[in-house]
């Protein structure tokens, strides 16, 4: 019985931990559709990593992987993706956040 009750009290912490977090990432109604200005930039993703940007955030999304990258105070997201004309290459558009 006691291990019944440890497992039930886990299952539900983890729940409530789930829960939260949810919750605390849901936009309320008065800030969901503010825009955000992206600005393009002629770098590449090669080039503002050789020129010090640092990687904080990646994942897949819009057609190929999304980074998101960070330098001093500014933040700048790329995506990489295939080249449609030569599959075997690579192309990243970034574009400035701030």
């Amino acid at each position: 019985m006691a291990k019944f009750t440890v497992l039930f009290a886990l299952g539900l912490l983890t729940a409530c931990f789930f829960i939260g977090r949810a919750h605390a990432q849901t936009p309320t109604p008065k800030n969901e559709s503010l825009p955000t200005m992206f600005k393009p930039m002629k770098s590449s993703l090669q080039q503002l990593l050789d020129h010090g940007w640092k990687p904080v955030s990646f994942g897949p999304g819009f057609g190929g992987y999304g980074y998101l990258l960070r330098r001093h105070h500014k933040w700048v997201t790329c995506v990489i993706s295939t080249n449609p004309k030569d599959t075997t290459k690579f192309v990243s558009q970034c574009m400035a956040m701030n």
